[in-house]
């Protein structure tokens, strides 16, 4: 039902307010996403973490912004449900920093 929940389509398939760093960027600047399989790639100086599945996985990274903290979507996706159904969505955050 989610579709690229995993983000191994890369960037595509949901909406965010922050800016993608392309993956030629040198670097991920405050309120900039990158789709990565290790945060320790990219040039921003987080932390080795590995996907919690397979350890070779896609993952969001983002480096978070306080500019309008509130209304910061980091992942949007609209998703269709049916009437009188039980689901259970699930994500996993970690601080690179």
């Amino acid at each position: 039902m989610v579709f690229n929940g995993d983000f191994s389509l890369g960037n595509f398939g949901f909406i965010s307010n922050y800016t993608y760093a392309n993956p030629t960027s040198t670097s991920l600047s405050t309120g900039d996403y990158e789709i990565v399989t290790n945060p320790n790639a990219l040039p921003a100086g987080f932390t080795n973490c590995v996907d919690h599945t397979t350890g070779t996985g896609a993952q969001l990274v983002v480096n978070g912004s306080l500019a309008s903290p509130l209304n910061n979507k980091i992942w949007e996706q609209h998703i269709v449900v049916g009437p009188a159904q039980n689901y259970t969505f699930s994500y996993w955050l970690q601080s690179v920093s």
